[in-house]
């Protein structure tokens, strides 16, 4: 695992301060001596009445092509759940379940939604396995609220907490547009996993392979970033990792690290202006994680000073640019959902066209930002034409999860086509383009 820092300035002569934004990446490589590390997944679906047709068909087949892609001596189970759960497929290697296939597919639609016991019996099943050097997992499918059981949010987020303290986390994918996000981003964040949602049938099998495909690549588990302040007054960040203060600094919690998807942290640090000497000290970033290497997992700790010269009174990176410019993009998009839902949809139109026009300003030609405009205008009529619905709000919130988590590869296969905004069916976002291990994926809002 490796950290890297770029810095940038600019001064406020009003204020007599200067602006230090440090920009961190932390990258992870699968050593080719390494031991594999064995995945242990627990797949858990919601048949639900509401579940019935296209989207439990979606889920059912988006399960099957997890399943068929493990490795053979990967551990699977499967659990299925309405008003109870269900085993459809007790824990064993895959090669040992020539029927796992057709047991998936006979899943049928039922009753109510009990969240909490799908969870619970996947967690009881993963239980034997969850140990150091193993990577396990509950991916908990749902299109609707948990009714049935436990529901209250804070009660389900600490039960998949004290499941991460003991090796086992949690990802959610919320399928349609009746899911509670809040409730699913909740469980994944206190579980070290990823929260996903999947707008169109279509993307189920995008979505599970994302989450596949992280799973196999892993590199360091339980990553802690600690940002404590030396000679800077201030420090802000940009990105919403799961963050508490301590005697230490801001402790952040970017959950697990893999090969294909690094880890960014954007900070602002606010020192006095006449802080010019060589190498001056701002703050100091500490990083914690448990790492996989030839020997097993190891925890390992590294600590970076973070210094800057600032010679001149100003200078500006392009990455960094783009970075906060991602970063305001998605909170403008988190606004827009805020004002809507209060009822001024005027002022959610605007939200996002003035997004929209600082993206036309940063890169005029850069066709990605093109795509990011369109977009922003494309909800900014709806909101304006009180046309703006739930899908829409579950479709704008999780876009800006996406960008302020570094999701891009999924952030672009969920865009909507620019003709969703005149009445039709939306059509599948362009794929990600393909990139090595060895590559950064360029920053996108």
């Amino acid at each position: 695992m490796e950290t890297t820092l770029l810095l940038d300035w600019q001064t406020d002569p009003v204020r007599g301060v200067r602006t230090v934004r440090v920009l961190a990446t932390l990258t992870g490589t699968v050593a080719a001596d390494a031991a594999r590390v064995p995945l242990h997944l627990g797949l858990v679906i919601d048949r639900s009445g509401s579940m019935g047709g296209e989207p439990l068909e979606a889920a059912r087949e988006a399960a099957v092509s997890v399943v068929q892609r493990l490795h053979p001596d990967d551990i699977v189970s499967v659990v299925a759940f309405d008003d109870a759960a269900s085993t459809v497929v007790p824990p064993g290697h895959g090669g040992l379940q020539p029927d796992i296939a057709t047991d998936i597919r006979g899943i049928v639609e039922g009753g109510s939604t009990n969240l909490s016991g799908g969870w619970l019996r996947a967690d009881a099943l993963l239980r034997p396995f969850a140990r150091e050097g193993t990577s396990t997992r509950i991916v908990l499918l749902t299109d609707g609220h948990a009714n049935v059981g436990i529901t209250d949010a804070g009660q389900l987020a600490a039960l998949a907490q004290e499941a991460r303290r003991r090796g086992i986390t949690t990802s959610t994918i919320g399928f349609g547009r009746g899911y509670d996000e809040d409730l699913l981003r909740t469980m994944a964040d206190a579980g070290g996993g990823n929260a996903w949602y999947i707008e169109r049938n279509d993307q189920a099998g995008r979505v599970f392979a994302e989450e596949l495909g992280d799973l196999q690549a892993l590199c360091a588990q339980d990553v802690q970033v600690t940002l404590r302040l030396d000679g800077a007054l201030q420090v802000r960040v940009h990105n919403d990792w799961p963050t508490q203060s301590s005697d230490a600094g801001l402790v952040l919690d970017l959950g697990d690290l893999y090969a294909r998807d690094p880890k960014r942290v954007l900070a602002e640090f606010e020192v006095i202006d006449g802080m010019v000497a060589p190498h001056a000290m701002l703050g100091t970033l500490i990083v914690s994680a448990a790492v996989v290497s030839p020997q097993g997992i190891e925890r390992r700790v590294t600590t970076t000073p973070i210094t800057a010269s600032m010679d001149a009174q100003q200078h500006i990176e392009p990455t960094i640019e783009r970075e906060v410019l991602a970063a305001f993009v998605a909170q403008a998009r988190r606004r827009a959902v805020a004002l809507g839902d209060a009822g001024d949809t005027a002022a959610a139109e605007a939200e996002l066209r003035r997004a929209a026009a600082r993206c036309a300003s940063a890169e005029p030609d850069a066709p990605e930002l093109r795509l990011v405009r369109e977009d922003l205008e494309s909800l900014a009529r709806k909101y304006g034409e009180h046309r703006a619905d739930e899908a829409d709000r579950k479709y704008l919130k999780q876009r800006a999860y996406n960008a302020m988590r570094g999701k891009l590869g999924y952030d672009v296969a969920m865009s909507r086509a620019p003709e969703h905004d005149e009445g039709s069916e939306p059509k599948p976002g362009p794929r990600a383009p393909r990139r090595s291990r060895k590559q950064s994926p360029p920053t996108e809002p």
